[in-house]
């Protein structure tokens, strides 16, 4: 855990500043802690951590350290609190804040090649069409890089009141490679929570069989008719060493994709209990052949 990294690391090289932002960047996800828990446990860890060094360094030897230990003991496990996760705001703010390099990476996407992303608004330029209409290019960023946006007339029309907020947006379009580099040509521009719904074929949630009790259960059916919506949900039976078991609800068993539903599942059944299942990015070709929509708008 957190307490074994700190105990391992010099601490006269590696502070505190350094290991807070390991957390927030997520490099320590693979523990199975939620980023928040890590974070508030950090004080105590390279306290710590810093007193084993100590004694370590001056020769020290307590009562129960010169005791035979255990193979592969560790430092003292610390216990988390039981805290919520930090809003998906909250992760790419931080995640923004402490990853210092953008790379666009569209080069490897064939021209016309439709894609989704999404990410925060880190750059916001107003424009004008031909026509007078108006439009925008931003620059939009996430966990691994940034890349150019136009957003056309007709997709600014919709959505150009999302590009100057700092919530996460998710943008549909198509990647267009020109000699100054690749951008992206806008096909919608969506909030996080409207793409939740918009792209979401279907619900997973995980149910361990240690845990499962009627009462759960019955809690779980409420969560869903409070949340009832138009994505299907299946339910998946887990048994520690043996494999898991697939579950056909009733077909009204339907949610609406939000966090919201998604905290009050893993307040029931532990973190990480509900999946989702995306839809693939795909556009509508439209008239002009190949590559027509972007060049439609292209004239203005």
């Amino acid at each position: 855990g957190l307490e074994d990294f700190c105990d391992r690391v010099d601490s006269r090289k590696v502070n505190r500043r350094v290991i807070e932002s390991l957390i927030k960047a997520g490099a320590f996800d693979s523990l199975g802690a939620k980023r928040s828990q890590l974070f508030a446990i950090l004080d105590m860890a390279m306290e710590q951590a810093q007193s084993a060094q100590r004694d370590r360094l001056s020769g020290q030897i307590s009562l129960f350290a010169a005791m035979p230990q255990a193979q592969g003991s560790k430092a003292n496990t610390i216990e988390l609190p039981n805290i919520p996760e930090w809003t998906e705001k909250e992760r790419l703010g931080f995640e923004k804040e402490t990853v210092g390099f953008y790379l666009t990476g569209l080069g490897d996407w064939g021209d016309n090649q439709p894609v989704r992303v999404g990410g925060l608004v880190r750059e916001y330029k107003d424009h004008r069409s031909k026509k007078g209409d108006r439009m925008a290019f931003i620059v939009l960023e996430d966990r691994a890089g940034a890349a150019e946006v136009v957003v056309f007339p007709e997709a600014f029309a919709k959505s150009g009141h999302l590009l100057t907020s700092d919530e996460p947006l998710i943008v549909l379009g198509t990647v267009k490679q020109e000699e100054q580099g690749a951008k992206i040509i806008a096909e919608s521009v969506d909030s996080l929570s409207e793409a939740r719904s918009k792209y979401t074929n279907g619900a997973r949630i995980l149910l361990k069989s240690e845990q499962v009790s009627r009462q759960k259960l019955e809690s779980l059916k409420t969560k869903v008719r409070e949340f009832h919506g138009t994505c299907p949900v299946s339910l998946t039976l887990h048994f520690a060493g043996r494999g898991e078991v697939d579950i056909e609800p009733p077909t009204d068993f339907t949610v609406r994709p939000c966090k919201e539903f998604d905290a009050a599942v893993e307040g029931l059944l532990g973190y990480a209990a509900v999946m989702y299942l995306k839809t693939k990015a795909e556009i509508q070709p439209r008239s002009g052949g190949k590559g027509g929509r972007w060049r439609q708008n292209g004239q203005g």
